[in-house]
């Protein structure tokens, strides 16, 4: 993602323009926050997807902020992500379609990773 934080340029002699425009790059800023949330997320899904063999979950690393295996971030997300759990007893449950409840937990897992390093996991990926 090529687009920039809005930088305030000051004040100015109307104050209501000020506000006006101080709320507009709020607002920009915001967006592009949720977009690089939403691709970061994106981006660990597929590196979760890709794992095939179990060993990957302890032998690989994930993309953008602290260097952390997938299987560390299913305990972290497992200790403080109510949706990841729910995702995860729904996997361990039993006869529910395998397929579509590992996808949840790869959603779950990485909406959760993207929530904290989302601009280093979309930088990461760029480079990649």
């Amino acid at each position: 993602m090529n687009a920039r934080l809005p930088v305030y340029a000051g004040p100015t002699c109307n104050p209501c323009a000020d506000a006006e425009r101080w709320s507009n790059e709020q607002e920009a800023a915001d967006e592009l926050a949720q977009a690089e949330e939403r691709q970061a997320s994106l981006i660990v899904l597929a590196y979760l997807q890709a794992i095939k063999q179990p060993s990957g979950w302890f032998n690989r690393i994930l993309p953008g902020g602290p260097r952390v295996s997938p299987f560390k971030l299913l305990k972290d997300a497992l200790e403080n992500d109510d949706e990841a759990r729910n995702a995860i007893a729904v996997l361990l449950a039993g006869p529910v379609d395998m397929k579509a409840a590992l996808k949840d937990v790869h959603e779950c897992l990485g909406v959760f990773h993207a929530k904290g390093f989302a601009s280093e996991i979309v930088e990461e990926g760029a480079r990649a």
